[in-house]
Order: C-alpha cells, then sequence, then structure tokens
C-alpha cells in the first residue's frame, strides 16, 4: 500500500475538519468523509463493518489496514518460496 498509514492519516483528517465544520457536524458525516479518502481496498471492507462512532471506524480501520498488510507479506513470501523451488 502506497497510501499514508491509518495512524498519520487520521490526526491530519481530524485537524482538517475543523476547517469545514459544515461538512463534519454529524457523526456519519465524518465517518463518510473518512472512509471515502482511504485507499479503496480498505473501504469496501469498512463499509461492511458499519461502525456507529468516528473512533470505532477508526479503530476499525487500523485492524483491517494490518490484516492487508499481513496478507500482502504472506502473499509475497509465498510467491518468493514458490519461485525458489526446483
Amino acid at each position: 500500500m502506497d497510501t499514508m498509514p491509518v495512524k498519520k492519516y487520521t490526526p491530519k483528517f481530524k485537524q482538517l475538519m475543523r476547517y469545514v465544520p459544515k461538512y463534519t457536524e454529524a457523526e456519519e458525516r465524518r465517518k463518510h468523509y473518512h472512509v471515502m479518502y482511504l485507499p479503496q481496498a480498505l473501504q469496501g471492507v469498512l463499509i461492511a463493518h458499519n461502525c456507529s462512532t468516528l473512533k470505532k471506524l477508526v479503530n476499525t480501520t487500523a485492524l483491517v489496514e494490518m490484516d492487508h498488510k499481513q496478507n500482502a507479506l504472506e502473499n509475497e513470501a509465498f510467491h518468493n518460496d514458490k519461485g525458489q523451488r526446483p
């Protein structure tokens, strides 16, 4: 994943929310905009979780991101091992 990690993205997102209170007053809108700028691979998974608050969404996003990274590492290791066998 070549995007900003969630632990860096989230504080920046919260900082920027202050400048657009019209768009981020409601919890649903904050969640919507938080997900909207995440990588698409994470968006689909997060929508299925249907988190009730931004805090829960952020925590779930971090877990999903870790899972995606772990899967990518395992996939890469599998393909590297597969290519080295005679």
